[in-house]
């Protein structure tokens, strides 16, 4: 049976008794977590898929686990460390049952203190089409006037951030390999705000919660950019 057969059988019905074992599990992960109240269906997820590997014998099993609640405490934090721990258990139910373990993420992640979270002053805001998107690391910025917003958001960031047109970032390949969509440029603005250190940028729309995460993603650091692959090989 190939591993594609495998995968079908998983996908399109219960696994045959004659399914070849181990199982493979896929827990993606990032590099710190918190545990918080709101975050307890992230436990339970863990907790399920031990209990589907024991019951079911699954060929691939993929548990997201952490992405979101890294997003509300600093790494050493007691919630992280409560996280980590928790998790630690269920992976190791999971190397007891017989899985093949294997963790990956799909970026990292850094603290930024309260005094790091830039909001965009007034001026620069009222230049802008649409509100800013992307990340608060890179932030793309429609503008009415390109070269102005380029030289009044210089002037403000200074050395906290670099400000580039974005179709630098598509000509410097940024957004991977191959050919890109032709309309792909609409996605990325005409300026970015390319965040140094760890400072963010954020605008506010009316009536909306001011939330700053204390973990963020999406910036050119090595800690942001670090991929982990780790596959269990005792």
């Amino acid at each position: 049976m190939t591993a594609g057969d495998r995968a079908a059988r998983h996908v399109n019905g219960p696994i045959a008794p004659d399914a070849e074992w181990p199982a493979v599990v896929f827990i993606p992960v990032v590099q710190t977590a918190p545990l918080a109240p709101q975050d307890e269906h992230r436990a339970q997820d863990a907790a399920a898929g031990v209990s589907i590997l024991k019951r079911e014998r699954p060929d691939l099993m993929y548990l997201s686990t952490t992405d979101y609640v890294q997003h509300k405490a600093a790494p050493g934090s007691q919630m992280a460390n409560a996280f980590y721990a928790m998790m630690d258990r269920y992976v190791g139910e999971l190397d007891a049952a017989g899985a093949v373990l294997v963790a990956t993420a799909d970026h990292g992640f850094i603290d930024v203190a309260p005094e790091e979270s830039l909001e965009l002053p007034a001026e620069l805001a009222a230049m802008l089409r649409f509100p800013l998107c992307g990340e608060r690391r890179v932030a793309y910025c429609y503008v009415h006037s390109p070269a102005q917003f380029m030289e009044q958001a210089g002037q403000w960031l200074g050395d906290r951030a670099d400000v580039r047109p974005s179709r630098e970032l598509l000509r410097e390949g940024w957004f991977g390999p191959g050919t890109p969509h032709p309309r792909i440029d609409e996605r990325v603005g005409d300026v970015a705000l390319v965040m140094r250190g760890r400072y963010t940028v954020k605008d506010w729309t009316p009536g909306e919660p001011r939330h700053l995460h204390i973990g963020n993603h999406g910036g050119t650091s090595e800690d942001e950019m670090m991929i982990p692959l780790i596959v269990e090989t005792t």
